[in-house]
């Protein structure tokens, strides 16, 4: 693996692996160290220079065949479900949020949370 792929492959674990820490119960102990705009910088910034150097590094690694070329079954479904599984997480957290009062669409919320109580089991 040469340098600029590593660096490509680093950067981005470092970015989202932030972001995996931060949706983490650590965080709420960090917002009290640093304070709410201080976290707030701090992880800002950390972001912007993990995904900074990716850009770059993405830019200087060497092309490679494609791993999938979108025809094939077994991986066409595995994303499917993996986009779905995904998209479902989020729409349930963004169903728990207390100040979401009204529903997107009449009779969207009671279908919704019932599809997502069945996936509680994912998490």
């Amino acid at each position: 693996m040469d340098a600029a792929t590593l660096t490509l492959v680093v950067g981005m674990a470092t970015f989202v692996g932030t972001h995996l820490l931060m949706s983490h119960p650590w965080r709420a102990g960090m917002v009290r160290l640093f304070g709410q705009g201080g976290f707030l910088g701090i992880y800002s910034l950390i972001s912007l220079v993990a995904f900074s150097v990716s850009v770059v590094a993405f830019g200087k690694a060497p092309a490679t065949p494609q791993l999938w070329d979108g025809q094939a079954l077994v991986p066409w479904v595995l994303a499917s479900l993996l986009t779905f599984v995904a998209s479902a997480r989020f729409l349930h957290r963004l169903s728990e949020i207390r100040r979401w009062r009204e529903p997107i669409l009449p009779g969207f919320r009671p279908v919704f949370r019932t599809a997502c109580s069945r996936l509680r089991g994912i998490r």
